[in-house]
């Protein structure tokens, strides 16, 4: 395997080697706005000062870059437009022979103002833009996002839901993929939801969708992908920020942090620190009814949680410019959460042989986890083309411990019965995830383009859960309970993507993706083995139609994988309460998704698309249920087949220069088709998820906005979960020459956003009833301090793409 990805690599770089470019020119440049920070997806075009014909349409980068090539001589502008700002059109450019290279440096752009009422107004951007492979969310500077964490940004999303359990979906499918700046973030859904709850949305810039990703993207991820970019160094010297807040939704959280960058000659250096003791209260009701036991007919269960968290979140990095066209950097990261969860239940038992029985429980879990974290990386140019090479090392270690105590009180028509079950948990986990990847990129003066490259990835996980009872007044091992889990898994991969136009109307991104899996998972305790090792290929096409200077079509499809998360294959019972266990599934294997879609963009800003999903094998949890011990245990469990047919539409409106509204719907049509334990599963209908968010930019520094958000009711593998709507609010005012910002929001402003979730399967009828405590405000203050000219960035991506995930913590 490694021969034949070696071999794939020297084929691209070979055939980047031996191409030639022809007699061309490049003319290449940054936007800014008035506050020197880059507008990514601007148009920026050529024109024929003789013909006015409009030549070598592009759009900017998400660090506002562009590179425009042209090849016939003549004397042009270069223009430059965004909604919100005033057209940029350059002093006339000649071009008499060739080749011809042309920086203008930065740009910067002014943005549109009127009147209003004898104030001046200005212009916005939009909060939502879509690009041709993928949908950006700007975060920055946006009032309704101010005081939040990365998680509840990320909840505001279009099309994006955060499951009781952590688990993140995308247009209601699962298996969505979260990249921090390019880099997977290597945690399990539980672990992700901490990790970014102690992240401030105070250090996000944009959070990019990638509903199909191409090739040069790891291949895990069925449903897509979320980036979520940070904010970047734009100055030289000593600049950053610092930010300080507070939240109340039942329990008071508080929350601060810092970022700075430092530029001096070649260095370009940051920091960013985060540090939070976030709390939350939570309720739910649980009706569970036996179907087919004879002497036990259900329980209901009342519960009350609150949960604690405390984090701290260091992260540094530098970058060294060797000269022009080669640089180093590294990057280190440092995150530690310390948790705590209390639990009190009233479980009321439904029994002809034991009337008036109830379980009064009282447990606590706390929890600490660590990771550390590091990246080293270097990109050279080849070429005035913009061919690259880039080469990434990261490694990270992970630490998770959580101890659990479980106090069950037995009670008879309310009076004790003498029963006290006390029980223990010590549930420690550790991972090593190592990878490496290079990357090559040829660039050709026709426009074509070669991306090509290799990755390698290590991961050791290691889980041993000790569970404990007591009796009498000793401690006592349960071995039924207790297990001892290591799960090692190696991928070797290596692709290639072709970018070419097909004329004056279309343009091909074709792609192949190679990736072979070697993994096992040992349990001491069972004395089992389970390998794996398989290799897959994941093509990827995208072809864009330019029907008219209006209207553009882009076809797409992509194959994509996901893997099971490493906790998943841990064969342990994990006890939640005398009559709920969680048990890993050894068993489970990969699920394949195959995805296509067409979209339609007129007047570069209106979008609508059509997609289908077809998903074989899909991993999703299951409640089997156990009517003579009166017991559940939910484990993941794959589904033969699951469909999906989706209409989505995005449409920007500017109603006044200080007033723009985005409204995204997404239908859609699910169906999960299975035969599990002798019982047909066919669970499908059609789910309406609609957003709607209005910004205004009042007079006196005063950003207003307003969200209103409906999810209607979806499955997911048997559960039905209900509709649900919320409507959350923020208003920002800045003063001193905007550098100090004071924010108020509000979250699920009519406490509606509840969680409502059934399931009829087998013997079993469940009704869920949850609130996750979302209803809070917030305020916050932000100081932004800069001392050091402008200078112009260049674009970099570096990181590892895929494993972290699927750790399990």
């Amino acid at each position: 395997m490694k021969t034949f990805i070696l071999s794939l690599l020297l084929i691209f770089m070979v055939m980047g080697i031996q191409a030639q470019p022809a007699d061309t020119g490049t003319i290449t440049g940054k936007l800014v706005d008035a506050k020197g920070e880059a507008i990514p997806f601007a148009n920026v075009y050529l024109q024929n000062i003789a013909t006015e014909a409009k030549l070598s349409n592009v759009a900017t980068s998400m660090e506002g870059t562009f590179t425009i090539r042209v090849n016939e001589k003549g004397n042009y502008t270069l223009n430059a437009t965004f909604l919100g700002f005033e057209t940029f059109t350059s002093e006339p450019i000649q071009i008499s022979s060739f080749p011809f290279e042309k920086n203008f440096g930065q740009i910067t752009m002014a943005e549109e103002a009127m009147e209003l009422e004898g104030v001046q107004v200005k212009g916005m951007r939009p909060q939502i833009v879509v690009e041709t492979d993928k949908m950006v969310m700007n975060v920055e500077n946006s009032a309704l996002t101010a005081g939040n964490n990365a998680l509840e940004v990320l909840e505001k999303a279009p099309g994006v839901i955060v499951d009781n359990d952590g688990n993140i979906l995308l247009n209601g499918m699962s298996g969505t993929r979260i990249l921090i700046d390019g880099r997977p973030t290597y945690l399990s859904p539980k672990e992700l939801e901490n990790y970014l709850t102690g992240m401030s949305a105070d250090n996000i810039k944009n959070i990019e969708i990638i509903t199909n990703p191409s090739s040069k993207y790891d291949a895990e991820g069925t449903s897509g992908i979320i980036d979520i970019k940070l904010k970047k160094n734009t100055l030289t010297g000593m600049h950053g920020s610092a930010n300080l807040g507070t939240a109340y939704n039942d329990l008071h959280s508080y929350f601060g942090g810092t970022n700075l960058n430092y530029k001096s000659g070649k260095f370009s250096s940051y920091l960013n620190l985060d540090k939070s003791d976030r709390r939350r209260a939570r309720y739910f009701d649980i009706s569970r009814d036996f179907t087919q036991s004879q002497d036990f007919e259900g329980i209901r269960q009342d519960a009350t949680m609150s949960d604690r968290m405390k984090s701290t979140a260091l992260q540094v990095g530098t970058d060294f410019q060797i000269n022009d066209n080669h640089s180093i950097g590294a990057m280190a990261k440092n995150v530690m959460n310390d948790g705590s969860f209390d639990m009190t239940s009233d479980t009321r038992l439904l029994s002809q042989a034991f009337p008036g029985r109830s379980v009064f429980a009282n447990n606590r879990v706390t929890s600490d986890f660590h990771q550390k974290a590091y990246n080293f990386h270097y990109v050279g140019k080849l070429d005035t083309l913009g061919s690259t090479i880039s080469f990434d090392a990261d490694y990270s270690g992970m630490i998770s411990n959580e101890y659990s105590n479980f106090d069950n009180l037995y009670l008879q028509n309310g009076e004790v019965t003498g029963q006290d079950e006390l029980l223990t948990s010590d549930n420690p986990t550790s991972y090593n995830i190592y990878s490496v990847k290079a990357d090559y990129t040829k660039h050709w003066a026709n426009k074509m383009k070669l991306e090509s490259g290799v990755k390698f990835s290590r991961v050791i996980s290691d889980n041993d859960v000790i569970f404990s009872f007591k009796e009498g007044d000793s401690w006592v091992i349960d071995p039924i309970r207790s297990n001892h889990f290591l799960y090692e898994e190696d991928i070797y991969a290596a692709y290639g993507t072709l970018h070419t136009s097909l004329g004056d109307k279309f343009k091909l991104q074709a792609g192949l993706r190679v990736e072979s899996t070697q993994a096992e998972g040992y349990s001491y305790t069972l004395d089992k083995r389970t390998p794996r090792n398989y290799t897959d290929f994941f093509p990827s096409i995208f072809l864009n139609q330019k029907v008219s200077d209006n209207y553009t079509i882009n076809y797409s499809y992509s194959r994509r994988i996901f893997r099971p998360p490493y906790a998943m294959l841990n064969p342990f019972l994990l006890y939640a309460d005398p009559y709920t266990f969680i048990q890993g599934n050894p068993d489970l294997i990969p699920s394949y998704t195959n995805s296509i879609e067409l979209t339609q963009v007129f007047k570069g800003m209106y979008n609508f698309t059509l997609g289908y999903q077809a998903a074989t094998d899909v991993i999703t949890e299951v409640p089997f249920q156990d009517d003579e011990n009166q017991t559940t245990t939910f484990m993941n469990t794959n589904l033969n087949n699951s469909y999906s047919y989706m209409a989505r539409l995005m449409i920007p409106t500017e109603i006044m220069p200080w007033w723009s509204v985005n409204t995204f719907a997404n239908v859609s049509y699910q169906q999960f088709k299975a035969e599990l334990d002798n019982f047909e599963i066919d669970n499908s209908r059609w789910t309406l998820y609609l957003q709607n968010q209005h910004s205004f930019s009042l007079p006196h520094g005063i950003k207003f906005e307003l969200s209103g958000t409906y999810r209607g009711p979806i499955y997911y593998g048997v559960y039905h979960i209900g509709g649900q709507f919320w409507a959350d609010a923020g208003i920002k005012k800045s003063f001193m020459d905007n550098k100090l910002d004071l924010a108020i929001n509000a979250t699920d402003m009519f406490r509606s956003r509840r969680d409502k979730l059934f399931v009829d399967f087998q013997n079993q009828n469940t009704v869920m009833d949850n609130y996750q405590g979302n209803q809070s405000v917030r305020f916050t203050v932000r100081y932004r301090f800069s001392r050091g000219e402008k200078f112009q960035s260049q674009a970099r991506s570096v990181g590892n793409q895929d494993e972290l995930m699927r750790t399990g913590k």
